[in-house]
């Protein structure tokens, strides 16, 4: 009903919303129910982008393209585990303990804006016709040489 690009973006922007909460709790129901949120914002918006970069995709490369960014995009972000893991064993509270809150605060948000501005950007494709007009039929007679 909605479209997939708002979709994506409300959800991005939607999640934002509950980031402190999973940072930074002030009880364990606090940091249950920010993490339950976060990760339905996470799916909601991640779970529209096959879909929208399927209907975005250009008819002859529609099955390579969303596979092939995805895989891309893992390789490329492969590092984040171990520089997260880093800036929170660089970054201590005052007790001598690692600080993985901030790390994990920037990335998430800057992940969320990241999406959300660019899908703002790009099109929507809503109802597009995901069938290839030239392919042939199967009611087609076949020539016998």
């Amino acid at each position: 009903y909605w479209g997939r690009r708002f979709t994506i973006i409300w959800a991005c922007l939607a999640g934002l919303c509950f980031v402190p909460l999973w940072i930074l709790p002030h009880s364990l129901v606090a940091l249950s129910f920010g993490s339950f949120m976060v990760m339905v914002f996470v799916q909601g918006t991640w779970g529209c982008i096959p879909a929208h970069m399927i209907e975005i995709s250009p008819d002859e490369f529609r099955s390579t393209f969303p596979g092939m960014s995805f895989q891309l995009a893992n390789l490329i972000s492969s590092p984040s585990v171990l520089i997260l893991a880093k800036a929170g064993e660089s970054n201590r509270l005052p007790d001598g303990r690692s600080n993985y809150a901030w790390p994990q605060l920037t990335s998430l948000c800057a992940l969320f804006g990241i999406v959300a501005i660019l899908t703002f950007l790009g099109t929507e494709q809503r109802a597009k016709n995901l069938e290839i007009s030239d392919a042939p039929t199967s009611n087609a007679k076949s020539e016998v040489v």
